[in-house]
């Protein structure tokens, strides 16, 4: 594909997702507050614009949300979201403990929990969340997250738990240069657990 014509491409594309966020906007105002759909469309922007990273708009919007819907889990979901995007531990900190006060599963609260670790470069609390998420089923969306996590933070925990967890589920790396960087992060490991019993093999 030409240079051009790939620019082409691409300036259609983003007219199409400007005219899709502009028809979102335009649903959600035209849509009286007493309808029952508006909560759904104040949603359905919200979602758009955090798709877009336009967060401090996002954040205006959710503002309404949150008073109409103080403590509906998918407000509380959204505004741990945008803590997150927005590196701010003491909003997320109250919205977890929200959610934890409505039994939300223990693992999606572990799971947002991880990404804000990860956002507030928090390495030894990434570790223990990712020894929690890989405990148990994991998709390949949050397993390529954990990935992300343990490159980022060179974290040999991070790369002993998610190697024990692809051979316990039978799964593989297809990309060569991640095997090469779990493999690397494990070497300390391995060499702690080999056998030195005999004081003699270290002088081989």
């Amino acid at each position: 594909m030409e240079a051009s014509t790939l620019q082409k491409y691409f300036s259609h594309c983003l007219q199409l997702y400007r005219c899709t966020l502009e028809l979102i906007e335009k649903k959600y105002r035209d849509t009286p507050r007493k309808n029952k759909k508006y909560i759904k469309r104040l949603r359905d922007l919200i979602n758009a614009l955090l798709a877009k990273e336009r967060y401090i708009e996002a954040n205006y919007f959710f503002k309404e949300l949150h008073t109409l819907k103080p403590d509906h889990v998918y407000t509380l979901k959204t505004g741990y979201e945008l803590s997150i995007r927005t590196f701010s531990k003491k909003e997320a900190s109250i919205y977890e403990e929200k959610l934890i006060s409505l039994n939300y599963p223990e693992l999606e609260i572990i799971w947002y929990r991880l990404q804000l670790f990860f956002a507030l470069n928090y390495k030894e609390g990434a570790e223990s969340c990712c020894e929690y998420i890989l405990s148990n089923k994991v998709g390949n969306e949050r397993l390529s997250f954990i990935l992300e996590s343990c490159i980022k933070f060179k974290s040999e925990p991070i790369a002993f738990y998610f190697s024990r967890h692809l051979r316990k589920n039978k799964l593989d790396l297809k990309s060569a240069n991640q095997k090469s960087e779990i493999k690397k992060l494990l070497i300390p490991r391995l060499i702690k657990a080999l056998p030195y019993q005999n004081d003699q093999l270290l002088n081989h």
